[in-house]
């Protein structure tokens, strides 16, 4: 079989390897620069400033590719300079440099998916910069004798014309070799040894190939390793700010509900997943918030949020719906997924979209999954029984750092309050009249004297619990036994015409007052708050 000297084709296209080697060398200074001018721009003020970043944006695949082609290049101009016995000490350090700056980038990827989550204090943003400058300054260097390289054999006025002769490039390099193929007579032992070896003698001539492969596989398995584990195997747990698609998302809380907020049931045989999340939008633009946005993984299937619960569940938050998120704005919502409940389970994977397939050369995926593990307000934790003049704590409930103070209950079919009014700036004693809203003889009504020691601003249901009777026509709940029978009833709110933050007036059935056990009791999404009237 006749063929040609390996190297033939390297000195045959040494100009035009220089030429690809310069286009890449130039690519992955400009995306170094890119890392450099991103970390640079901030730490002034002695601490990162948070902003929506994505690792993606500024270290993909393709910068590892180019990484690899380089090394590729600078191992074979290493090999042909060798073989004329030539200084080739260039490409030695620039194939040297180019497997550090391919561990670099996966350096600088890893360090920017934590700053999507984190912040990075000043001191250690000053490192970063050193180091991003020393993976800058060598591939200027590289880059320009490169260029000299590749021009230097158009260009007889930069005084390259020489580099052809020095490597001795001549007719006997194109010339055409001999190899005999054939099957050897040797004994399987005996081949065996000599390929041990030719393998040695392989490895001792060819020590720049081996280990530039060698080096080439592993860094290509440390590059899948890595994006594996540290990209599409990474699930989130809840609290954590996580950005995807250049907005940013934290869970803050999430829930199983099948009640409303009024403790009826929502939908015979159905739960409610309700994940609490807060959406910031830091780009410079608008930004919309689609169908897709957010997904519910089961075991069994995937789902998409319901729309259809605006005030089921309004004392949990504000129900997501898709549409424009505004630059700089914040919000807090609440999305609803609804299952089965032959579907509950301890935990389930919330996806966020982040990337269409479309997108080329990221280092992302398409999704990012979240572990939610839902609280269970679906079951009565009983809180106890209080008595008179007990401050009830509402910490492990919705409603945060709200505190009522409960002082008196007093049942009657009727109440006459003294309040104080003014007339031409004359102040007069007046009389007010308390009667039953369904004022038929079934009715009687409850007075309740509370008071709040502490409103949590920061909740849901700030916006709807001012006073102690918001509290009780939204949560509270009438128990008692008569005649044998045990009957609960919801408290209905009776409005007055004036104010009055320390007297709650509540519609109870009749049957209450002959009643020969009584209770009062608070419902509050899964806790259970209870008083002993009789």
């Amino acid at each position: 079989m006749i063929v040609k000297k390996p190297y033939a084709f390297l000195i045959k296209n040494f100009r035009l390897i220089h030429g690809l080697l310069l286009i890449v060398l130039i690519y992955l200074s400009v995306r170094t620069t890119n890392i450099y001018s991103f970390f640079n721009s901030y730490g002034s003020s002695g601490i990162f400033q948070y902003q929506t970043v994505l690792a993606s944006d500024y270290v993909d695949f393709i910068m590892f590719g180019g990484c690899v082609i380089a090394i590729i290049i600078s191992l074979l101009v290493y090999y042909l300079l060798s073989l004329k016995q030539k200084n080739n000490n260039i490409y030695l350090w620039m194939f040297i440099f180019y497997i550090c700056l391919f561990v670099f980038f996966i350096y600088i990827h890893s360090l920017i998916r934590g700053i999507e989550v984190a912040k990075i204090k000043s001191d250690s943003l000053g490192i970063i910069n050193e180091i991003c400058l020393i993976a800058l300054i060598p591939q200027f260097v590289f880059s320009f004798i490169v260029l000299g390289r590749t021009l230097g054999f158009n260009l007889k006025q930069f005084e390259f014309r020489k580099d052809l002769e020095d490597i001795e490039v001549d007719s006997s390099d194109n010339e055409e070799v001999e190899l005999t193929l054939g099957t050897d007579t040797y004994k399987i032992k005996r081949a065996f040894r000599k390929f041990l070896r030719l393998s040695k003698y392989f490895f001792l001539e060819n020590k720049m190939f081996v280990i530039g492969g060698v080096s080439i596989f592993i860094l290509v398995t440390l590059l899948g390793v890595y994006a594996k584990f540290n990209v599409y195997s990474v699930s989130y747990n809840e609290k954590q700010l996580i950005t995807a698609s250049t907005v940013s998302y934290k869970v803050n809380e999430s829930y199983i509900v099948d009640t409303n907020f009024e403790n009826s049931i929502v939908k015979r045989g159905k739960k409610f997943i309700l994940v609490n999340v807060t959406i910031t939008n830091n780009v410079k633009k608008e930004y919309e918030l689609s169908r897709k946005t957010f997904t519910l993984e089961l075991p069994s299937r995937t789902i998409e949020p319901s729309y259809n619960y605006k005030n089921e569940f309004k004392d949990l938050g504000t129900i997501f719906t898709p549409g424009i998120i505004k630059l700089g704005t914040s919000n807090d919502y609440i999305v609803v997924f609804e299952i089965d409940e032959s579907e509950e389970n301890e935990d389930y994977i919330l996806r966020l979209k982040n990337f269409d397939d479309s997108t080329f050369g990221k280092i992302e995926t398409k999704y990012k999954n979240i572990i939610i593990k839902p609280i269970d307000l679906t079951q009565d934790v009983d809180k106890g029984v209080f008595e008179y003049g007990s401050t009830l704590n509402f910490s492990d409930t919705i409603l945060k750092n709200y505190k009522l103070k409960l002082s008196n209950i007093e049942i009657a079919d009727k109440f006459k309050e003294k309040y104080v009014k003014t007339i031409s700036g004359e102040k007069i004693d007046s009389f007010y009249s308390i009667i039953p809203i369904h004022n038929n003889g079934q009715s009687t009504i409850l007075k309740i004297t509370a008071n709040f020691e502490n409103i949590d601003n920061n909740t849901t249901m700030s916006k709807y619990i001012r006073k102690p009777v918001d509290l009780f026509s939204y949560y509270g709940i009438i128990s008692y036994r008569y005649l044998g029978n045990y009957k609960t009833e919801k408290l209905t709110r009776i409005n007055v015409s004036y104010e009055n933050d320390k007297y709650s007036y509540l519609e109870v059935p009749k049957e209450v007052e002959n009643a020969n056990k009584v209770k009062l009791i608070l419902l509050i999404r899964g806790s259970k708050y209870t008083f002993n009237l009789k």
